[in-house]
């Protein structure tokens, strides 16, 4: 185009036939406002004025162009040839900006939905920097602003156990480690109350730039009622350990009765029984003197068979070799007379060195073993049994497996198998837990794992410590 009066068309392109939807006989020799009437919305005119005054290029910014026909989004370039004329070179980029539009209507809907969301949120920067926080985020602090969010140190909106542990997730951060990205957190709001929270992060796309999603979740409430929970089974554990210890000590206080009291009335009788033997023999009246001393026979045998039982009522109560030779040799006795009452037979294996375990783990571990053999014994229909202790740094490890029919997976959970929720019950006293497993035609194989002292200990800590 010329300047003319109204810088009038000389020539266009095809590409510009087919931008603007014209023809090129119908354009040529028309002014600019002729041929584009809503043109004086924009101020391109001018732009070609200034162009063709100074000579200078110029570069005019997206504009929307709209008459009858056109509605589209153009990008122009004026510039000024040597022979006086302008070109004007525009660029159709309607699609960019209607996608550059619907990806702000998205970014405005999603602030939106992040605003009104009942979980916190947080876009910050891979240095940490808050870029936005919504209003749920302020409340779980009990901030009034983002400003306020942004100025108070991190150390003072921490605990300091969860401060030592962000510490941690920044140094793994820096080497390149953005793991864990989910984790528990304790805060401390404005008025001083300590609220725990369970955070996802992830990266995302915020004004184009790459940036961290952080959306935090509430979960004071559950980690009370864990705590809550978790303090009662440590009652219900304390509870059920000491009804344990008064059963032991009462099945040794009777055991100990049978064997003194019962036993000691029995051995009186057979001493007694004996001297009657002898007044016997010296009566002259042979046939009632064989008469009597067969009497005299009969209940010397039952005695000793009353005794035999005595005994292996007061072991079956509280064997005392268990507390004065130890577990090892506790149970390698009790598999014995398994092996002798039932006819199955049994392997033990012993731990290569000796250990010490105080006398209520022993005792547990032996009350496990009697409940696995009574299971063996009654249930499994096994030929071979196989017993192993087994004892490091890191547990104390019982195994009792069986070459029986196998045992199934739900009746292992059952409620009602009551032996092994006494058995689990025990193990889980001290810390340990008990796994059973078995396989269809080749059988069943119980363990329990119990960690050492040290272990239990500061596990309990970490429960009690946990919210």
């Amino acid at each position: 185009m010329d300047n003319g009066n109204d810088f009038v068309f000389k020539d266009f392109n095809k590409a510009g036939e087919r931008l603007d939807g014209d023809r090129k006989e119908d354009i040529i020799g028309k002014s600019i406002y002729q041929a584009r009437p809503g043109i004086k919305e924009f101020g391109l005119l001018d732009v070609f004025k200034r162009v063709w005054e100074t000579g200078i290029p110029e570069h005019y910014p997206a504009t929307f162009y709209e008459d009858d026909r056109l509605k589209k989004w153009f990008e122009n370039f004026v510039y000024k040839l040597p022979t006086g004329n302008i070109i004007a070179a525009y660029d159709d980029i309607t699609e960019r900006k209607q996608a550059e539009e619907a990806l702000r209507r998205a970014e405005e809907n999603f602030r939106r939905s992040l605003d009104d969301s009942s979980l916190g949120v947080r876009i910050v920067s891979e240095e940490g920097e808050t870029i936005y926080a919504n209003q749920a985020i302020l409340d779980m602090y009990g901030y009034d602003s983002i400003d306020e969010l942004k100025t108070t140190p991190l150390k003072m909106r921490y605990t300091p156990e969860s401060y030592a542990e962000f510490r941690v997730r920044r140094e793994k951060r820096t080497r390149g480690d953005d793991k864990p990205s989910e984790y528990d957190l304790s805060i401390v709001r404005k008025d001083g109350e300590v609220r725990y929270l369970h955070v996802f992060r992830k990266e995302i796309l915020w004004d184009g730039e790459r940036q961290f999603q952080v959306v935090y979740q509430d979960i004071t409430e559950r980690k009370r009622a864990e705590k809550a929970l978790w303090a009662s089974g440590e009652q219900l554990r304390a509870l059920a350990g000491r009804l344990q210890a008064v059963r032991e000590e009462e099945r040794t206080d009777i055991a100990r009765e049978i064997h003194d009291e019962l036993g000691g009335e029995l051995t009186g009788m057979k001493v007694d029984v004996s001297f009657l033997i002898k007044s016997a023999l010296k009566i002259e009246n042979e046939a009632a003197r064989i008469s009597l001393l067969a009497g005299m026979d009969s209940v010397n045998k039952s005695i000793d068979s009353t005794i035999q039982t005595v005994r292996r009522i007061a072991m079956e109560l509280r064997p005392g070799i268990l507390d004065d030779l130890g577990l090892v040799a506790a149970l390698e006795w009790q598999l014995k007379d398994f092996e002798k009452r039932t006819g199955i037979r049994c392997k033990f294996f012993p731990p290569g060195e000796d250990i010490n375990l105080d006398a209520d783990l022993s005792t547990a571990l032996f009350r496990i073993f009697q409940e696995a053999l009574t299971n063996v014994a009654r249930h499994s229909g096994a030929t071979e049994g196989c017993v192993r202790l087994l004892a490091d740094a890191d547990s104390t490890t019982l195994e009792v497996e069986d070459n029986g029919k196998g045992i199934e997976k739900e009746k292992t959970l059952s409620s009602k198998s009551l032996g092994f929720l006494g058995m689990r019950e025990r193990a889980q006293m001290f810390g340990g837990r008990m796994t059973v497993t078995g396989t269809p035609g080749i059988g069943t194989k119980v363990t329990v794992e119990i960690p050492p002292v040290e272990t239990r200990e500061r596990d309990r800590d970490q429960g009690e410590d946990a919210v």
